[in-house]
């Protein structure tokens, strides 16, 4: 059963959004449904938005499409991509119907044990609650925005299922793997620094401004907590790895405008906007940035030496024409 279901909400910015859906589909993703990256056998993909009543993330996998009673393989890439990138103001939310309660989705007993621990351990409880809210056949629908409202760098998801399982066992039993031997987490932060002409002028900022500014330094600060969170979180798995008798190795990459050596590079780069339209330049130099952040990074440089691999040769930064 397809859940997709948009709602005529009556609103002038629904057209963007139907616009932005049809043009990922037809022209970035070739009309490929999830069915089309299973059958490909390639990596795992989540794509993560942010459901607009709760706050919370909610990730595009099967697990969370049961809960839903729903087929995730049937959903088109292009509906998943359009709600994770649903700005608020500029977008309208991709809405989606909630079968909850139709199809006797039953949920794990540690879920259930996790939901007990409100005051004992409010932060496994809060997890937990994050995964089983949408079990609630009176949430009809399901209101999705930009996923980076909830976890900017995607990397939460990984932290909810070590807080609600409590253990690397069970999260891998959570996540149908297995524990792995070499742990590797690449982060990619293209947060932009604030604006720093509101500070000449006594004015005070207008409304654009002034949400940029709070927003921007919300999410700053939230990523900045989140990588160290991580961080710690994938020493402490590889601890518990090699506890139970696994070669385990673990290494956290860090791909981030603030890591240019140079300030005039790290102002350049932060300095460019989040956007949906940017110059040919600008994008050819992200894309250099990415390349020359990641072959730069020291961690990168160790995982390819343990691997026994050799980095590429070094391209130079492009020139405007």
């Amino acid at each position: 059963m397809i859940p997709w279901n948009l709602v005529r909400l009556f609103t002038p910015w629904l057209s963007r959004s139907e616009i932005a859906k049809g043009i990922y589909h037809k022209s970035v993703f070739d009309q490929a449904t999830f069915q089309t990256l299973t059958d490909a056998k390639g990596p795992i993909i989540y794509i993560n938005a942010t459901d607009l009543s709760s706050g919370d993330r909610f990730t595009f996998t099967q697990g969370q499409f049961d809960v839903i009673c729903s087929d995730l393989q049937a959903l088109s890439i292009a509906d998943a991509v359009a709600a994770s990138s649903a700005v608020p103001m500029l977008l309208s939310p991709i809405s989606m119907r909630n079968r909850a309660g139709t199809c006797g989705y039953e949920q794990h007993e540690w879920l259930d044990e996790a939901l007990d621990n409100r005051l004992t351990d409010p932060r496994q409880y809060r997890a937990a609650l994050s995964f089983t809210q949408l079990n609630d056949p009176d949430k009809k629908f399901l209101h999705l925005v930009d996923g980076g409202i909830s976890d900017n760098l995607g990397l939460r998801a990984v932290l909810d299922i070590m807080d609600v399982t409590g253990s690397l066992e069970r999260a891998a039993e959570l996540m149908d793997s297995h524990i792995l031997d070499k742990m590797v987490i690449i982060t990619v932060n293209a947060e932009t620094d604030p604006d720093p002409t509101i500070d000449l002028s006594s004015a005070a900022p207008g409304f654009t401004s002034m949400m940029n500014a709070v927003s921007g330094s919300q999410i700053r600060r939230y990523n900045f907590e989140t990588l160290l969170l991580t961080h710690e979180l994938l020493q402490r798995l590889g601890r518990e790895a090699r506890d139970s008798g696994y070669d385990a190795h673990t290494f956290m990459v860090d791909v981030s405008f603030e890591n240019f050596p140079d300030e005039q590079d790290r102002r350049y780069f932060k300095r460019i906007p989040t956007s949906f339209r940017l110059r040919d330049q600008q994008v050819d130099e992200l894309i250099w940035a990415g390349r020359e952040l990641l072959l730069n990074s020291r961690e990168y440089q160790r995982l390819v030496a343990f691997v026994g691999g050799t980095l590429p040769n070094r391209t130079p930064r492009p020139v405007d024409d």
